[in-house]
């Protein structure tokens, strides 16, 4: 009864229709439907993007570009992936240019404003004597990331707490990933 309510003609509801409607074709390529979709899904689920053997050594990092959001992982100095979104907080120039790579600190190549791997602003060039200015408050934007107990990395675009934590969002992903591994072999 889910096209009924999609349909473009009034139902009845007691009476049971023949097929099922298809959505409006202007919902398929609406910017502003495209746009919500954004904002509900892609910056608000956990998203699986790759696996912890990919960041090998420190500043090793991937970039992802995914449904206009442009955000990087990267392993700091103390062995975490951290995910910023990949935008210096001066100009909004990206920071990271490769797909892939390794960085010793995240510099903007447009105003050599500098990062530790842990996303903290290390340099802005001039700005040491403009009044107010509180490096502490320039960090880059992080990505919530989380590694499961396998090594699979996922995040949430989500500004601040996630709306629903990982653990929450895949219940059980984990024992089911045991129960896969541990298929006997014949």
């Amino acid at each position: 009864m889910l096209w009924n309510y999609f349909s473009r003609q009034p139902t009845d509801t007691t009476a049971k229709s023949d097929a099922p409607r298809n959505l409006p074709a202007s919902w398929y390529r609406a910017e502003g439907l495209y746009e919500l979709e954004r904002r509900a899904i892609f910056s608000r689920d956990w998203m699986l993007l790759t696996h912890i053997l990919r960041f090998d050594k420190i500043g090793d990092f991937q970039e992802f570009n995914i449904a206009g959001y442009s955000f990087f992982l990267i392993k700091d100095r103390e062995g975490k992936i951290n995910g910023f979104h990949n935008v210096c907080r001066h100009r909004a120039f990206p920071v990271v240019q490769a797909k892939s790579g390794n960085a010793k600190i995240l510099s903007c190549r447009y105003h050599g404003w500098a990062y530790g791997l842990n996303g903290k602003l290390a340099k802005a060039p001039r700005f040491d004597t403009v009044e107010g200015f509180d490096k502490s408050k320039q960090s880059l934007l992080p990505v919530n990331v989380h590694v499961d107990k396998f090594g699979f990395v996922w995040a949430n675009l989500q500004a601040g707490e996630p709306g629903i934590s990982w653990e929450k969002s895949n219940e059980g992903v984990d024992e089911e990933m045991v129960r896969f591994l541990m298929v006997p072999s014949e």
